[in-house]
């Protein structure tokens, strides 16, 4: 999506692949519950097992934020999840083992039958990991991990940094993490996110704001900004705190400000940006995204200061290649609105100099 200001749009790092998962998201690919050669007898048998099914409070959140919404579709998927924990429950060991012996015959279950499956890093929607094709990334695979865990009795916490997460739970006063996308054998109990900066204890708003957030941004890349943009207000109200929302608004109205040229986008961007940056400091898309708001508002020492953050922040973090192109690009636009800036001059707070290391 290429235009004339110059815009570098860094909403996901592969774009191409991107689309091609937003097409098969938009479509709705979803389960026939009733298929079958004995089409009567199949939907009425179905209708009464999902008479009984009872959508429990955080199934309904989580389905919703996932684009599950009407009572029956909801009911279809808790019916599955119910179906994931009887085979769990059924296992011989499960009935003798402690807490973290359950843990694990969950963690091989979930593995064997969904996380090695289908993981894709941009498929994050609960309707394509719960069918018959599993695909899904950290968050649906935390969310699964979530729903099961509970309706076993069980229950776990959620950690989140930048854009991963992954569920854990105490033992012997340890915080025993699982890490959803490692293969088998590295991802129970293990250490790898241990060091990571920038983890929180997430809550259950949290997760339903992430999905929200998941889901703007394949709405954006179908070019359904207005639709995109009500998602991503619904997560932002889901969970005030959480950073991904206002962080892909602001990309958002980036790529709105490219199209059109509005001011009113520049604003946008400096109002959501600072919301996601405020949340979660380490955001470095929201940093490059704020710099080019004030590059277009010609204030170019916030722009260079921003763009010192970024460039501080990837050389601090283990970011992606598409981020740091963004940074580059960034830069790129920078020197051209300004080729006589003195990068030296730029006004930081001491505390944001030892902060971000620059």
């Amino acid at each position: 999506m290429a235009n004339k200001k110059g815009l570098y749009i860094g909403f996901l790092s592969s774009v191409a692949a991107g689309l091609l998962v937003a097409n098969l998201f938009m479509t709705k690919d979803i389960v026939d519950l009733y298929s079958g050669e004995n089409y009567s007898k199949n939907k009425v048998l179905m209708s009464r097992k999902l008479d009984n099914i009872t959508v429990s409070d955080l199934e309904s959140r989580l389905f919703e934020a996932s684009d599950i919404d009407p009572l029956q579709e909801k009911k279809y998927y808790a019916y599955k999840i119910n179906e994931i924990c009887s085979e769990i429950r059924n296992k011989k060991e499960f009935t003798t083992a402690g807490v973290y012996g359950k843990h694990k015959i969950v963690y091989d279950f979930l593995y064997d039958n969904f996380f090695e499956q289908g993981y894709d890093d941009l498929v994050f929607d609960l309707e394509l990991l719960i069918s018959k094709k599993p695909k899904g990334n950290c968050f649906s695979f935390t969310a699964l991990y979530l729903m099961v865990s509970n309706n076993l009795g069980l229950g776990c916490d959620i950690i989140y940094f930048g854009d991963h997460i992954f569920p854990c739970f105490n033992f012997n006063e340890k915080r025993i993490d699982i890490e959803t996308t490692e293969p088998y054998g590295d991802g129970f109990d293990c250490t790898i996110n241990r060091n990571e900066p920038g983890q929180r204890k997430a809550t259950v708003d949290n997760l339903v704001a992430e999905f929200y957030a998941q889901l703007g941004k394949l709405l954006v890349l179908n070019n359904n900004f207005s639709r995109a943009e009500q998602m991503l207000k619904k997560g932002i109200n889901s969970c005030k705190t959480h950073y991904t929302n206002y962080s892909n608004l602001g990309a958002l109205f980036v790529i709105k400000y490219g199209l059109y040229g509005s001011e009113e986008f520049l604003d946008d961007i400096v109002k959501y940006t600072k919301k996601a940056i405020k949340y979660y400091p380490y955001d470095i898309e929201s940093h490059n995204h704020l710099a080019f708001a004030y590059i277009h508002k010609r204030n170019f020492n916030k722009a260079a200061k921003c763009l010192l953050i970024a460039d501080s922040l990837i050389k601090k973090m283990n970011s992606d290649q598409g981020v740091k192109q963004q940074t580059e690009k960034a830069y790129a636009l920078f020197k051209q609105k300004a080729p006589d800036f003195d990068m030296g001059s730029v006004e930081i707070s001491n505390s944001l100099r030892k902060f971000y290391g620059i």
